[in-house]
């Protein structure tokens, strides 16, 4: 069974820096050094909310040198992280079939996700329109093909 982080967890006091950690440790261990470097906080914030996650029972340190420390995710830690996976995967779908044009959402979703794995130096405001525009291009490419080359497969399975 997963616990729920209590009204007075110390990984409450920055809920924003507990999901990023637990999401950077799924599915491998990480370690502290790195996910100082990888998410962009202060390292004392990262460590405090590090020492909150371990207190609830959500990290743990499989491995712990004089020079580092690696982290991890527990069983509910994981099942955590998967179970808000799941949870944002059904809440996109149902925006996605409510609306008027599912291919702008999946485009902007998508060039977001682009946008974000880009390093740093590229990731001007600039840039986004034109990773929006080349996302809903492909999208609409492969929507529109996407019956032909079912076909095709189809027929080579025959």
């Amino acid at each position: 069974m997963v616990r729920k982080i209590t009204e007075k967890s110390p990984a409450q006091i920055n809920s924003l820096v507990a999901s990023r950690i637990l999401a950077r440790l799924y599915p491998n261990p990480v370690r502290s050094s790195q996910l100082v470097k990888d998410l962009g906080f202060s390292e004392s914030l990262i460590y405090k909310t590090l020492r909150g996650l371990e207190e609830e029972g959500l990290v743990y340190t499989p491995s712990r040198g004089k020079r580092f420390t690696v982290y991890a995710l527990t069983s509910d830690g994981q099942h955590m992280v998967v179970d808000s996976i799941l949870k944002s995967q059904k809440d996109l779908i149902d925006i996605i079939l409510r609306t008027d044009d599912p291919m702008t959402i999946l485009a902007s979703v998508a060039s977001e996700q682009v946008f974000h794995q880009l390093p740093k130096d590229l990731q001007r405001d600039s840039v986004k329109p034109l990773i929006t525009d080349t996302m809903f291009k492909a999208i609409r490419n492969l929507v529109e093909n996407l019956p032909q080359k079912i076909v095709k497969a189809l027929e080579i399975v025959k």
